[in-house]
């Protein structure tokens, strides 16, 4: 299956790969993330390069998994007219220390995986 042939950016991309590459985590291109969000290349493309979208080098690249909990604070149960929620905690990390960051959580989660000691 590959992209709608409506975009001639994303007529290359196989979206078997890109959903193999999101579920193993990897990092998206702005391409593979417009093929995987449903939206055209300029869209995706615009849409990464939005203040506080959670890309990385330089809005290159963008994990899916990222990009959900983004997609997810931008429609908070307060702005959608319902009672707040307890936020859900994953165990690796509580919120203070993911805002502490200033990289997206699955960058950051790779660069402490890098940064911790090897036995």
């Amino acid at each position: 299956m590959r992209a709608p042939p409506g975009d001639k950016q994303l007529r290359a991309v196989s979206f078997q790969a890109v959903m193999q590459k999101s579920t193993c985590g990897q990092a998206l291109s702005c391409k593979e993330f417009a093929v995987r969000a449903g939206l055209g290349y300029s869209a995706g493309r615009r849409l990464m390069r939005q203040p506080g979208f959670p890309s990385v080098l330089g809005g290159r690249f963008v994990f899916w998994d990222d990009f959900v909990r983004f997609r997810n604070r931008q429609f908070q149960p307060e702005a959608l007219g319902l009672p707040p929620q307890e936020p859900v905690r994953n165990g690796a990390q509580g919120p203070a220390k993911a805002a502490a960051s200033p990289l997206p959580p699955r960058a950051a989660a790779i660069l402490r995986e890098c940064e911790t000691p090897q036995t």
